[in-house]
């Protein structure tokens, strides 16, 4: 295809993995079947989409060539074949501009390729002028063994990131700083705490039945809590398919203060003995090669920590 030109007034992105599915409505202007034209289509796909314009080369009716599609949701400049994507193309988000659908420059662009079968590679650059890559799957013959992230090597797809990132050297600049300073801010005003690990044990908890943790003298205002992970040969592994732990503290008395999932603070209103107890279960599961187990090798900790 004819090198496409990066203009600074055009870039930015949306990321489609989807087949697309363009079904011609009319011609507004042009040669719209053999030639250069204006045609409206519907996207069967995304209902949301809205008006679907098509800017660029026709073949038996069909997009075909160079050209452009707007819509209410994406931007797309580039190949088209067979009413689709086909070929090298930009992909961005879609804004309105005096009531017309242009390309959003102040978010992500996917620049790419596409093929036959809808998938696509490209690498993204995000707002701050970051890169990515990013790959969709398509319909059917690239399922097996689909990386949505695999790094790949494409001169058109890499050059065209590179100008495009260059036309807006400035802005990312100044957008890489914005949101280092928000997230400085941010930082700033969140509260420090020190955290403290009472006691770390590993033990085989049978499902459904409470195990004993420890009884520890907890202080009134802190937050104490409980972390669980299966353990595999001795390592931290995931828990069982739908298999979860909760923990209960229990007052001097017996009587239950708290009952919560692993990982949730609690906080005692007042200084006290206090008893954790920790118990693993699995959730429903339906269908087949249900994961069913008694038990699991489970490493927990009891932790404290406290505002700074």
């Amino acid at each position: 295809m004819k090198k496409l030109r990066l203009l600074a007034l055009f870039l930015i992105m949306f990321t489609v993995a989807k087949a697309q599915n363009y079904v011609f409505v009319k011609c507004i202007s042009g040669d719209c079947e053999n030639g250069t034209g204006v045609a409206e289509f519907e996207d069967q796909i995304f209902k949301n989409a809205g008006q679907v314009i098509y800017k660029g080369t026709f073949k038996s009716g069909k997009m075909f060539g160079e050209g452009t599609l707007s819509t209410n949701v994406y931007f797309y400049i580039g190949s088209f074949e067979d009413n689709d994507y086909r070929g090298y193309g930009i992909e961005f988000y879609s804004k309105k501009l005096d009531n017309i659908n242009v390309p959003d420059s102040s978010k992500t662009v996917n620049i790419g390729k596409w093929d036959k079968d809808g998938s696509m590679k490209a690498i993204q650059v995000w707002e701050e002028g970051r890169k990515s890559f990013y790959n969709t799957e398509g319909r059917s013959g690239h399922k097996k063994n689909f990386k949505p992230y695999k790094t790949f090597n494409d001169k058109w797809i890499e050059q065209h990131a590179d100008e495009y990132i260059a036309s807006r050297a400035e802005i990312f600049a100044a957008e890489t700083a914005r949101k280092a300073a928000a997230n400085k801010l941010y930082q700033d005003n969140q509260p420090k705490y020190e955290v403290n690990i009472i006691t770390e044990k590993v033990f085989y908890a049978q499902k459904g039945r409470a195990e004993q943790l420890i009884t520890w003298d907890c202080i009134a205002g802190r937050q104490y809590f409980v972390t669980a992970s299966a353990w595999v040969k001795k390592r931290y592994a995931p828990l069982p398919f739908a298999g979860f732990v909760n923990y209960q503290v229990l007052d001097e008395k017996g009587a239950v203060v708290f009952d919560g999932p692993a990982d949730r603070y609690w906080t005692p209103a007042e200084d006290g003995k206090y008893s954790f107890t920790v118990k693993f279960d699995q959730g429903q599961m339906y269908g087949n090669g249900n994961e069913n187990v008694n038990g699991v090798n489970l490493s927990c900790s009891l932790r404290c920590r406290r505002q700074l």
